[in-house]
């Protein structure tokens, strides 16, 4: 049942072109698979989770934001596929290395749906990065699509995550 609701979640939101802002927040009246629209609680936990994510960026680097993710999580971004928090802690120590200090971070959620104890945030970033060496710090801006998914105590992890650079 989770495995086909998470494939139903993901087909509506790969095919979705409606372009609206939140259609969470929108009384739109159609559930899928049966399951109850994200109640305002998960919304914003949902928002509260992507407020620390960005703070833990700031303060901490990238390495900070493994916490964010679930242990099954995969993150597609440049470069191969990141499949469980090991590897994508791993994966963002490297990156901590080679761009050691943060100097912005920003996130803006442009989308937040879901159902039952599923959920997708559709957003955009940007990101400066100092590297010793370089004279300036590199920057990066993107989108991103992230699918979440609710735990047992309410709150929400990272279970699957696209970035996309502009």
């Amino acid at each position: 049942m989770r495995n086909s609701f998470f494939l139903g979640l993901l087909m509506v939101v790969l095919c979705s072109g409606s372009g609206a802002p939140n259609r969470a927040a929108e009384a739109d009246g159609q559930a899928v698979a049966g399951e109850a629209a994200l109640s305002t609680k998960d919304m914003a936990a949902i928002k509260t989770l992507h407020d620390a994510y960005q703070q833990a960026v700031l303060t901490g680097g990238l390495k900070a934001t493994v916490r964010f993710y679930a242990d099954d999580a995969v993150l597609m971004a440049r470069g191969p596929v990141v499949q469980g928090r090991a590897a994508l802690e791993k994966s963002l120590e490297g990156m901590g290395k080679a761009f050691p200090t943060v100097t912005a971070f920003s996130m803006t959620l442009v989308e937040i749906d879901g159902r039952g104890g599923l959920a997708f945030v559709r957003g955009t970033l940007t990101m400066s990065m100092a590297s010793a060496g370089a004279p300036q710090p590199v920057q990066f801006s993107g989108k991103f699509l992230e699918i979440l998914r609710k735990q047992k105590d309410g709150s929400w992890l990272i279970a699957r995550e696209v970035k996309v650079s502009d």
